[in-house]
């Protein structure tokens, strides 16, 4: 795999934080909704799918679409198999490094933030970093 420019490597960031930012804004405005990487992944494969960009409209109007097929409870969760999803995640258990740093996230390489992305945990730890470009 080829390395990243910097400007490359600055657009991604930018990206990833204008996605952590909506995930934060929808994680609050839907309070009910169970924080897994189930649903986590049904909603990123829905917008893919739909060719949606990662905003906070796009994930509320995924959730109303798909929402029938989302697990509704933290118990729900816990029940399924753990080969169909992963029960959620507390900070102490997550894979990447703690306390997440603007320059952990600086200097991931590119395969291991995607891999991340996908889950809100890291999102919402990337969000509260607030990180601002100059």
């Amino acid at each position: 795999m080829a390395e990243m420019t910097a400007e490359q490597a600055a657009e991604l960031q930018k990206e990833n934080e204008r996605q952590a930012a909506q995930s934060f804004r929808f994680l609050q405005r839907n309070p009910r909704y169970i924080n897994s990487a189930e649903n986590n992944g049904r909603l990123a494969d829905y917008l893919r799918a739909q060719g949606l960009t990662w905003d906070v409209e796009n994930l509320e109007d995924a959730l109303s679409d798909i929402g029938s097929k989302m697990l509704k409870t933290e118990d729900e969760a816990e029940a399924t198999p753990r080969s169909e999803v992963k029960k959620p995640l507390k900070v102490s258990d997550v894979p990447w490094p703690t306390p997440l740093t603007a320059a952990i996230i600086r200097d991931m390489p590119r395969e291991e933030y995607r891999k991340h992305i996908k889950d809100l945990r890291f999102i919402e730890q990337v969000a509260a970093l607030k990180l601002h470009r100059g």
